[in-house]
């Protein structure tokens, strides 16, 4: 891309994605470890690490992405959408 406005929006729009995928990873683990924060004191207590954006390749999104949707299937529907 030769206008620079593009390439800095593109570059910072990356490096924001690379955050969220590490926070992703982040919070899966420690929902497989330590079971889903359901309440605003386990949250508080089980805070997400302030990543930096950093080279990430396109298998590690399709891969966060993939344990991500793995984690979220795996967890208990809520009583009120289960009694329907």
């Amino acid at each position: 891309m030769e206008d620079v406005r593009v390439r800095e929006l593109a570059d910072g729009i990356a490096a924001t994605q690379r955050k969220e995928i590490k926070e992703m990873d982040w919070l899966v683990q420690d929902i497989e470890e330590n079971g889903p924060a359901t309440t605003k004191e386990e949250a508080d207590a089980r805070p997400v690490p302030d990543f930096q954006g950093s080279a990430s390749t396109l298998s590690d999104a399709q891969w966060s992405a993939r344990e991500f949707l793995r984690a979220l299937l795996a967890q208990p529907l809520p009583k009120e959408l289960g009694q329907q």
